[in-house]
């Protein structure tokens, strides 16, 4: 006795129920694909987004590119303080740089580290980080630990220096930064312990400066 062999049910026109079925696989692995090419794009944007660091935990924006310049000397001075109440002036020198915002970025972390000299000292609180720095139409923004903040001695003087260490030392080294803006843990920050106004970026406070009246 032999088995009939079996065979698709085909609807009233002879098509088979398995074109419908095929086709509809079809739609679902398309689908599918679209979906992980969408994921993989926004993974992809974001990855990109996330800055790479040169000398800080994070880089931020450069200046525009006829601006971008090397620096002129790869000498530097850095701000600390002697005395309690001004800035004084230690030579030091970072590897030469190709755009200002490396170098902005090397003069930083070199000040963050402290002074050489034992005579010396850093107004800078300890265990302060740079998070991000970027640079803007003559405006540095740093984006600081919150170190720079809670490891703060109390007093005016405290902050006074601490402040003016930053901002002097920048313009200092730099012709192309005017003025510097803090952030703390990425947001904006009215002061430090009450008594200088951070609301604003801050120009250079000469009067501070032990011996130092010009730029380089």
């Amino acid at each position: 006795m032999t088995q009939e062999k079996p065979h698709l049910q085909t609807e009233p026109n002879g098509v088979s129920n398995a074109a419908p079925a095929r086709a509809f696989g079809r739609v679902i692995a398309v689908s599918v694909l679209v979906l992980l090419a969408g994921l993989g794009a926004m993974w992809a944007h974001f990855a990109w987004k996330e800055p790479a660091g040169v000398g800080l935990e994070s880089a931020g924006d450069r200046l525009p590119e006829e601006q971008n310049e090397p620096a002129a000397s790869n000498r530097v001075r850095l701000l600390f303080t002697a005395d309690g109440t001004h800035l004084s002036p230690e030579l030091s020198e970072i590897r030469q740089t190709r755009s200002v915002y490396e170098h902005t970025s090397a003069v930083l972390q070199l000040l963050l580290r402290g002074p050489r000299s034992g005579k010396l000292r850093s107004p800078i609180p300890p265990g302060v980080r740079a998070r991000a720095l970027f640079l803007h139409e003559g405006v540095a923004t740093i984006d600081f630990s919150a170190e720079l903040r809670e490891n703060l001695h109390a007093g005016p003087n405290a902050e006074i220096l601490c402040i003016y260490s930053i901002v002097n030392t920048l313009i200092l080294n730099s012709r192309q930064i005017k003025s510097v803006a803090f952030l703390i843990e990425g947001r904006p920050v009215e002061t430090l312990a009450g008594y200088l106004d951070l609301s604003e970026p801050l120009i250079e406070n000469l009067a501070l400066n032990a011996g130092e009246k010009t730029k380089e």
